[in-house]
């Protein structure tokens, strides 16, 4: 129920129906500030340039996502510096699987750094929510939900 209000899903409406493509949208509703918003999707803006599919660039991606995180970790009056943190550490760890899966257009239904971004925004939410395992249980369930639907 939290995590329904926090995306603001109607009723009817389920995880798989929420936009993650539209990561500004996601972190007006998770109420982020300024700040936080324009780091993360620094990092979004660099991982989405780097083509998926081989172990450079899985590398690269990770890389792109470690400089975010060392951005905010030298913030330490960053107001949701937790969140932030949390959600690229789970994204870091979502691009090792999901950029390997990009290459099968067929098995996936929206591209891979979405349903990545999906397994961390979720994750992170979990992980607030609930401690660490309501953390993973979502963000494998957000991620595995978007793939296959889209």
């Amino acid at each position: 129920m939290a995590l329904r209000e926090k995306l603001q899903l109607n009723q009817d409406q389920l995880l798989r129906d929420f936009d993650f493509s539209d990561y500004n949208k996601l972190f007006k509703v998770l109420k982020l500030d300024d700040e936080t918003r324009k780091a993360l999707s620094n990092s979004i803006q660099e991982v989405r340039k780097i083509e998926p599919g081989s172990i450079e660039a899985t590398n690269a991606i990770i890389n792109a996502i470690k400089e975010q995180e060392n951005i905010i970790l030298a913030n330490k009056n960053l107001p949701n510096r937790d969140f932030a943190l949390t959600m690229l550490a789970v994204w870091r760890y979502s691009n090792h699987y999901w950029s390997e899966q990009g290459g099968d257009p067929q098995a996936l239904k929206a591209p891979w750094w979405q349903i990545g971004l999906a397994d961390a925004a979720c994750g992170a939410v979990g992980f607030l929510l609930g401690g660490p395992a309501a953390g993973v249980g979502l963000g494998v369930g957000a991620s595995e939900l978007v793939a296959k639907y889209g």
